[in-house]
């Protein structure tokens, strides 16, 4: 593979395909998510005859494409798979490219557009450098970051130049500080939503972070059952939306005050996962990136520990992630009920105390990012 991007980066020195000013492309897994999908939102609704492409890797459904297409007319929209020569020929005519996890194995430095790692989420868990000696590298000019704290983290992470290092905030969260977009919720009951993170997965590549598959089996068998009877007595609705990656199946068993979302629950709902944060009256999670986000949004959080003592792949000490937070911490059903309760009271919970993890000054940032790169 090494010796083939060699090959191809040489005879791609002397491409012919000219720059586009005008053209923007996003690339985001899942299709059309995170922080792409949020500033590419921004820059249709506030910027005009631009020439917008999306890199997918699944075809979109036509309803999709129009209904976007609408929002905006001066702006041109292409939805083109990414693996094909039309996609790699947008790529390499863009003026810039975001992307979340990754875009063409053969980029590198003066060879097409200007990269902007937008990444899916400050990390916790330890990742490339931070993870392997030798880890999965692919090329960026810029990634952007929540606070100083995170610039160094970003920095080592990727053996990226601080400089490169842009702290603005993440655009999905500008969701989080705006007008909120009520959620349905006809029990009239306090939403808390639980994100928990993946442990194991063959979606995107092969990754065992833990001896269990999922978060429920770190859980007894009845437990669903016994959360669901707190949840009811406390008058809270659970929502657990599980991780892209997760190899969780959901059961067609139903719960009066517990239900459990996917990626495709929430396309039938047309709404996106930081608009069901918003909503939210708390959050539990584990070590997923969200916990970050809801730094803005100044309600309680819980954090599920018991699983760290099978979760092999680690947290980045730098963080010292859980001195530094104001969390509740959950390890049994009585923790839980705890928490409701603290929800129920409706006070206003400073997550970080310290304004290390986000600065208070990171907000905003589709507007940061399109006046940085002059869109």
């Amino acid at each position: 593979m090494e010796f083939f991007k060699n090959i191809l980066s040489f005879f791609l020195r002397f491409n012919f395909i000219k720059i586009n000013k005008k053209k923007i492309t996003f690339i985001s897994y899942p299709d059309l998510s995170d922080n792409s999908w949020h500033l590419f939102k921004y820059i249709h609704q506030n910027r005009n005859n631009l020439q917008l492409i999306w890199l997918l890797n699944k075809n979109l459904p036509k309803k999709k494409k129009n209904f976007l297409i609408k929002i905006n007319k001066t702006n041109k929209l292409l939805f083109i798979k990414k693996k094909s020569l039309m996609g790699v020929y947008h790529f390499l005519s863009s003026k810039i490219v975001f992307f979340t996890h990754n875009s063409y194995f053969f980029s590198q430095k003066d060879i097409g557009p200007i990269l902007v790692n937008l990444w899916h989420g400050m990390p916790i868990k330890k990742i490339g450098f931070y993870r392997d000696k030798k880890p999965i590298n692919f090329y960026f000019d810029f990634i952007i970051s929540t606070s100083e704290l995170y610039q160094k983290v970003l920095s080592k992470a990727f053996s990226q130049k601080k400089e490169s290092i842009i702290r603005c905030g993440l655009p999905r969260n500008d969701v989080l500080i705006a007008n909120k977009k009520k959620f349905l919720n006809k029990k009239n009951l306090k939403l808390i939503l639980w994100l928990p993170t993946f442990r194991n997965t063959d979606k995107f590549k092969k990754i065992h972070d833990s001896t269990k598959k999922h978060f429920l089996e770190e859980w007894p068998a009845d437990f669903i059952s016994k959360l669901n009877k707190i949840a009811n007595d406390n008058k809270i609705l659970i929502l657990i939306k599980t991780h892209p990656l997760d190899v969780f199946k959901k059961s067609k068993r139903k719960y009066s005050n517990i239900i459990f979302l996917n990626d495709n629950d929430l396309n039938k709902m047309q709404i996106d996962v930081h608009e069901l944060l918003s909503n939210s009256d708390g959050l539990l999670s584990d070590v997923s990136s969200v916990i970050i986000d809801y730094i803005l949004m100044q309600k309680p959080l819980g954090l599920i520990t018991n699983f760290l003592k099978d979760f092999k792949r680690g947290i980045i000490k730098e963080l010292n992630f859980f001195d530094n937070l104001k969390y509740q911490n959950i390890k049994n059903l009585k923790d839980f009920a705890t928490f409701f309760k603290k929800v129920n009271k409706n006070q206003k919970t400073i997550i970080d105390p310290k304004n290390i993890f986000y600065s208070k000054n990171a907000i905003n940032a589709c507007s940061k990012i399109t006046k940085y790169f002059n869109i």
